[in-house]
C-alpha cells in the first residue's frame, strides 16, 4: 500500500459505519478509507447516499472483523486478541489420552488373556484323564465362542475388505475410459474411497499399518502436505504480492487443550470482507495469516472439531474459491485424523461439492 501523507489523512472527514445487528458506530478517515481499494473510493467519493452522508450500514459484518479491518487500514496489520475459554485444561486433555489409552490396553490384554486360558484348559483336557470339570467345561466353551465370534468378524471384514479393493480398481480402471463414469458408478467409487480412508485411518490408530517410505521417496501424503505447505497466498488469490504488508512471525504451535476455532475463522472471515471490498493487500495478508496457523497446527484429537468447523464454515456460506480450495487440501493431507470425526463425515455427505474435490485430490495421488 503506497504512502499518504499524515496531513491529509488527519484532516479527512472521518467516515461512519454502523456495523453488525446492533449498528455499533466506528469512524476511518476518509482519505485513509478511500485509498484501500476502487470499491471502497466509490464508497467515499461516489455519486451514492452514503458518500453524501459520510456513513453507510454494514449489518452483515460482524465487530471483531471491521475492527481487524480498521487495524489493517491504520497500520497495515492485524491482531488477533483471542481468549481461550471453558477448555480443560492441558494436564486434564492429557489425562484423558491416557485413560483412553489405558482402556484400549485393557481390551487388548483381556483377549490376550482369554486366548492364553483357551490354551491351558485345552492342554488341562488333553492330560486329563477324567477330561474337565463341568465348570472348567462351560468356561472353555464360553472362551472359544468368544474367540469365534472374533475370528469371524476378522473373516468378513477382510473380505469385504478384498470385494471392495477389486470393486475399486476396476471403477478407477472405468473412470479412465470413455465415455465418463456414469453417476451411480461415480458416487459408489467416492462411498468406497472414503471407506478405504476410513479403514486406513483405524489400522493406522491401532498400530496395524506402519507405512514405510522407501528411503530418498515420499508418500502422496507427503508429496500433498509438501505442496500444502508451499503454498502462498498469492499464488491462491492472483493478488500481488507488492501490496506492501509485513507478514508476522511464525504461528507458535498449539497445545491440545487450545481451542483455535475462533482464531482460524477470524482470518476466515476477514479474508471474505477483503474479498467482498477488493481490498487486496487484505486479502493477502488475511490468508496468509490462516495458512500459516494451519501449517503450525497440531491435531490433536481433541482438535479435530476446530477444523471441521472451519470446513463447514467453507461450504455452508459463500467464499471465494482460493479460500475453500486451501481448506480443501489441508483437509485431504489430514483426512485420516478427519475421519473420525462423525461431524466431519456428516459435512461431506452433505455437500456433494466438498466430497468430489476431497476424492479429485485423493484420486490424484493415487
Amino acid at each position: 500500500m503506497n504512502h499518504i501523507p499524515a496531513e491529509a489523512i488527519a484532516s479527512s472527514v472521518p467516515f461512519r459505519f454502523l456495523v453488525g445487528p446492533n449498528r455499533r458506530e466506528f469512524t476511518i478517515h476518509s482519505a485513509l478509507l478511500s485509498h484501500q481499494s476502487p470499491v471502497l473510493d466509490k464508497l467515499v467519493n461516489g455519486s451514492f447516499s452514503e458518500a453524501a452522508e459520510k456513513c453507510v450500514t454494514w449489518d452483515s459484518v460482524d465487530e471483531d472483523t471491521f475492527i481487524r479491518f480498521w487495524q489493517y487500514a491504520y497500520t497495515g496489520k492485524y491482531t488477533l486478541d483471542l481468549s481461550i475459554a471453558g477448555l480443560k485444561s492441558e494436564p486434564q486433555a492429557a489425562q484423558e489420552a491416557e485413560e483412553r489409552t489405558a482402556q484400549e490396553a485393557i481390551e487388548a490384554a483381556t483377549i490376550a488373556r482369554e486366548e492364553k486360558e483357551i490354551v491351558q484348559l485345552v492342554v488341562k483336557r488333553d492330560n486329563t484323564l477324567r477330561g474337565l470339570s463341568s465348570k472348567d467345561e462351560r468356561r472353555l466353551v464360553e472362551l472359544q465362542a468368544r474367540a469365534a465370534k472374533r475370528a469371524a468378524r476378522e473373516a468378513e471384514r477382510r473380505a469385504e475388505i478384498a470385494e471392495e479393493e477389486e470393486e475399486i480398481a476396476e471403477l478407477l480402471r472405468m473412470k479412465d475410459r470413455r465415455p465418463p463414469l456414469a453417476v451411480e458408478d461415480r458416487e459408489r467409487l467416492i462411498h468406497l474411497l472414503e471407506k478405504q480412508l476410513a479403514r486406513k485411518m483405524e489400522e493406522q490408530a491401532a498400530g496395524e499399518v506402519e507405512e514405510e517410505t522407501p528411503s530418498g521417496e515420499l508418500s502422496s501424503r507427503e508429496v500433498q502436505w509438501n505442496t500444502f505447505k508451499r503454498q502462498g497466498a498469492s499464488a491462491s488469490s492472483g493478488a500481488s504480492s507488492s501490496t506492501g504488508f509485513v507478514k508476522g512471525p511464525p504461528a507458535r504451535r498449539n497445545q491440545a487443550h487450545e481451542d483455535y476455532t475462533s482464531t482460524f475463522l477470524s482470518h476466515a472471515r476477514l479474508y471474505v470482507f477483503a474479498e467482498c471490498y477488493g481490498i487486496a493487500g487484505l486479502m493477502e495478508l488475511s490468508l496468509n495469516e490462516l495458512h500459516g496457523a494451519l501449517v503450525a497446527f497440531t491435531l490433536y484429537e481433541e482438535r479435530i472439531n476446530d477444523v471441521v468447523v472451519l470446513v463447514r464454515y467453507c461450504y455452508d456460506n459463500l467464499v471465494p474459491d482460493a479460500l475453500r480450495e486451501m481448506i480443501t487440501l489441508y483437509a485431504v493431507c489430514k483426512i485420516e485424523k478427519l475421519w473420525v470425526s462423525e461431524e466431519f463425515q456428516v459435512l461431506v455427505e452433505a455437500h456433494g461439492e466438498l466430497s468430489r474435490s476431497l476424492i479429485g485430490h485423493m484420486v490424484k495421488a493415487l
